[in-house]
């Protein structure tokens, strides 16, 4: 599987954490594209994964240029009577890709070698015969396409953050930026728990997370998800096990973040942050909702509070990271996207056509047979 010199491209089976942490070296010096693409989530994901059975194994795919590693990437494979299909940076199996990695993408040393490895990557797949689909979920960008592979899908989802920069500039407070219905209830929220917990505090905790985690969020979490159709991630070991590992795992690129919020000796909730290149990426929440009234709202209190917490601190962005909430469109000042493409070989697109075209002839064959 490997394409003519200067570009080649390499697949490796069963790498060790060694050889995944060494490719990361090569990307050192480049900005971080996203904590979804760091070293400390793709050696948790290669972890739990090399832990388990063959089916969620990955393939690690090297792009190389004139001898170079230019990019770099994970895929797993489903295999199907119909043909098989990829995955970027993901298994293809809900239980083990529950960790919803967003702006996902190939790993390069640069943007204009990410283009050049997408396009290696889907005329690589395309070459296998046997495959019949490429799945990018929560990417970062829905340009993959070549002249081997059409579109089948593209489902555009809207991205809610703060940009604390423009804040910053404007030298506004942040509360000063909301509509009068956002600051009417988080005024409301704010006095009601005031007067009946006491005074809101919050701590952030960089430290021992993994204890935190699993002794005081997941509980809540589970809680908290417990009677609706998505149950908690925290209910699935592997789920635990890689935030178990990952949140162990900060450094000075990027690091992970619990904000633990009170109000005299009631508990509120808590926030888990993932923390890099002065953003803020908030990646779950676990809130205490056994208070009936209407004016008891802590989510969005405990946002607005770690947002203004972020601001005065100097942090440029608060991202809210995918998952349509209407408290996130209120809070925030600025939109992004992100796509869930699946693509398909044009090979299996038009024998799809063919036998669709001569199923639908023989059902209106038989239909204007039955009206005789």
């Amino acid at each position: 599987m490997n394409s003519a010199q200067p570009l080649s491209v390499h697949v490796h089976q069963d790498v060790s954490e060694t050889f995944l942490s060494d490719m990361f070296s090569v990307v050192q010096s480049c900005p971080l594209q996203s904590p979804f693409l760091s070293r400390q989530w793709f050696l948790s994901l290669h972890a739990h994964a090399s832990n388990t059975n063959s089916k969620a194994a990955f393939t690690f795919v090297q792009f190389c240029e004139h001898g170079s590693t230019i990019g770099f990437c994970l895929v797993g494979v489903q295999r199907r009577w119909y043909g098989d299909i990829y995955y970027l940076n993901q298994t293809g199996i809900d239980e083990f890709d529950q960790m919803w990695i967003e702006h996902n993408d190939i790993i390069a040393t640069n943007p204009d070698n990410v283009l050049i490895c997408r396009a290696a990557l889907i005329n690589t797949l395309a070459a296998i015969p046997r495959f019949h689909r490429f799945v990018v979920s929560m990417g970062a960008s829905k340009h993959w396409h070549t002249n081997t592979i059409s579109e089948w899908s593209c489902t555009e989802e809207r991205v809610a953050y703060v940009d604390l920069n423009a804040i910053a500039r404007n030298k506004q407070d942040y509360m000063d930026t909301l509509s009068k219905n956002s600051k009417s209830s988080l005024r409301r929220s704010k006095n009601f728990i005031t007067k009946q917990f006491g005074e809101v505090t919050y701590a952030i905790h960089r430290e021992k997370l993994s204890s935190l985690l699993s002794r005081e969020l997941a509980p809540l979490h589970i809680k908290q998800w417990s009677d609706t159709e998505h149950q908690s991630g925290f209910t699935n070991p592997v789920f635990t096990q890689f935030h178990s590992r990952l949140s162990e795992s900060g450094d000075e690129r990027l690091h992970f973040e619990i904000m633990r919020f009170d109000a005299g000796d009631k508990t509120l909730g808590y926030l888990y942050q993932f923390v890099c290149d002065k953003r803020v990426y908030f990646y779950l929440s676990a809130i205490n909702y056994d208070e009936p009234n209407n004016n008891y709202k802590p989510g969005i209190l405990m946002h607005a509070l770690a947002i203004q917490h972020y601001l005065a601190s100097g942090y440029e962005r608060y991202d809210f990271l995918a998952g349509a909430a209407r408290y996130k469109e209120s809070l925030s000042n600025a939109h992004y996207h992100m796509y869930s493409l699946h693509l398909v070989s044009r090979r299996a697109f038009h024998q799809g056509l063919f036998w669709a075209n001569k199923i639908i002839k023989r059902v209106m064959f038989y239909a204007a047979k039955a009206k005789r």
